[in-house]
């Protein structure tokens, strides 16, 4: 396992203390409030936080807008029944899937 060394300004970036406070707050506070029916496993929450850290901000933020748009009754007609996870019926969508390899684009 890779491990990164990140200077003190990355770590303590106040763009980022905002957005790792405000996910805080939402999941401890506002997601305990509402009911559990995500459609996808991991939850929108923290699949936002996996995609920051695996990809950055800037594209963390849009993979995030992205999975936010399509979680939705609606956009459930358009899932692959293969991700479906039989015990938990939720679909499987992780953030590591959305890299691509080197060998994949060939």
């Amino acid at each position: 396992m890779k491990t990164r060394n990140r200077s003190a300004f990355a770590r303590y970036n106040p763009i980022t203390l905002a957005l790792t406070g405000s996910m805080f707050l939402y999941q401890n506070v506002l997601s305990a409030q509402m009911g559990r029916q995500c459609l996808y496993n991991p939850s929108c929450s923290n699949f936002s936080k996996q995609a920051i850290a695996e990809f950055g901000l800037v594209k963390g933020v849009f993979l995030t807008a992205d999975r936010l748009l399509r979680c939705n009754r609606i956009s459930a007609l358009d899932l692959n029944l293969l991700n479906l996870n039989p015990k938990t019926g939720r679909f499987n969508d992780l953030a590591r899937q959305y890299r691509l390899h080197y060998h994949e684009q060939r």
